[in-house]
């Protein structure tokens, strides 16, 4: 084996390592960590420059019961919180029945569906640590899916979906501190369409995007489709919804 051989296969050797060692920090994370003792579903987590919160699901099958329970981390440590909400009661299949939202100033809002047709907001103004109940009036018809979302300065949005003649149709309110909320009402952009559901709001510059699923229909198929939605005077007035 000449010099040039030999110089070759050990620059390659070199460069393998390398990249194994900037694939390993990139791509792997570090050993699991069991955070819960009973029967948990349906994790999310809420962040800021300070804080993360981590919110799941309790679930006792035998009595068909659901709490939910938080946890947060600060300063390198975790620090359970366990459980603040709940029990509330099931039937069938465990469903995914909270959203959850943090603002920059880190006021956290935790919207679920507390019963039937009730949907009750959880606010904490300690990072998570402790949190306020704030009931929205009953509604008429069952609800499903409620998602809260952070919007400008320290307001929130919320959605639900409506249940009614075995169709569904999506409801908002919106609040400047997340204890005050408005009445839902039936969100503009998506009363022309049929079975609009799980709308997604995001900022963007100078306002904000909902995008929601609802059906298309066609002469040859029906199926579901995304359209978008934007609002530039916070949440006022909305854009005609565009095909995705």
């Amino acid at each position: 084996m000449n010099k040039k051989s030999t110089f070759f296969i050990f620059f390659s050797f070199l460069f393998l390592f390398a990249v194994r060692n900037v694939c390993a920090r990139d791509f792997y994370w570090e050993n699991a960590l069991k955070i819960t003792s009973s029967d948990s579903r349906f994790p999310s987590s809420v962040y800021n420059e300070k804080t993360s919160v981590i919110f799941w699901q309790e679930v006792d099958s035998e009595k068909q019961q659901i709490w939910l329970a938080a946890q947060v981390y600060e300063n390198g440590i975790w620090k359970k919180t366990g459980r603040f909400a709940g029990p509330f009661s099931y039937s069938g299949e465990v469903p995914d029945i909270y959203s959850a939202a943090i603002q920059d100033s880190g006021k956290i809002a935790v919207a679920l569906l507390s019963g039937v047709n009730v949907i009750s907001v959880y606010v904490s103004t300690d990072g998570g640590y402790s949190y306020e109940c704030i009931n929205l009036p009953a509604q008429e018809q069952p609800l499903v899916a409620p998602r809260i979302y952070a919007t400008e300065g320290d307001s929130f949005a919320l959605f639900t979906s409506l249940g009614k003649n075995e169709s569904f149709s999506i409801l908002y309110s919106k609040s400047a501190d997340a204890f005050s909320w408005s009445e839902f009402s039936l969100f503009g952009p998506t009363e022309n369409f049929k079975n609009p559901f799980i709308p997604v709001l995001a900022k963007i510059p100078g306002g904000r995007m909902v995008v929601f699923q609802a059906q298309y229909s066609t002469e040859m198929r029906l199926s579901y489709q995304l359209y978008s939605t934007v609002s530039y005077d916070d949440g006022k007035t909305w854009s005609i919804p565009q095909l995705v």
